[in-house]
């Protein structure tokens, strides 16, 4: 029998945003998270204040070698006005931003934070199909050759 796992109280989405989908030429990676983000405080009924937000929790599988950029928590983090505070990127393939939005449940559950922001972005239009195809490759476990 497998045993039952039961939150320590209760966890809630208060308010969702995406940006546009398309190929933007003259934006990128940080300007479609701040997009999502813009929309995402727009949603919330009573309205959020950025500055509730403990954390940031960002999936984002891809762009160390589409972008030549590591280091994107933080980055989004003060892309968006919630630097200094603690900005955690989840690495999980095509369910990074999954596993970014199940790290934000169990620190609220815990009681570790009080609100979180959870979001994911990934940047892949301004490679060619070679480009995307080595780069999704990438979650692919490695073998030995011959």
């Amino acid at each position: 029998m497998q045993k039952r796992r039961r939150l320590g109280r209760g966890v809630a989405i208060v308010g969702a945003g995406m940006s546009k989908f398309g190929m933007f030429k003259d934006r990128d990676s940080k300007d479609l998270f701040a997009e999502a983000f813009k929309e995402m405080l727009s949603s919330v009924d009573k309205g959020v204040d950025p500055k509730d937000i403990d954390a940031l929790y960002l999936g984002n599988f891809s762009n160390d070698f589409f972008v030549h950029q590591a280091h994107w928590g933080p980055i989004i983090s003060d892309v968006i006005g919630l630097y200094p505070k603690p900005a955690t990127r989840t690495e999980g393939a095509c369910a990074s931003s999954a596993l970014a939005f199940r790290e934000g449940v169990f620190a609220i559950a815990s009681g570790f934070y009080d609100m979180v922001l959870v979001g994911g972005v990934e940047e892949m239009s301004k490679r060619t199909t070679e480009e995307v195809a080595e780069g999704l490759a990438l979650a692919q476990r490695p073998t030995k050759a011959g």
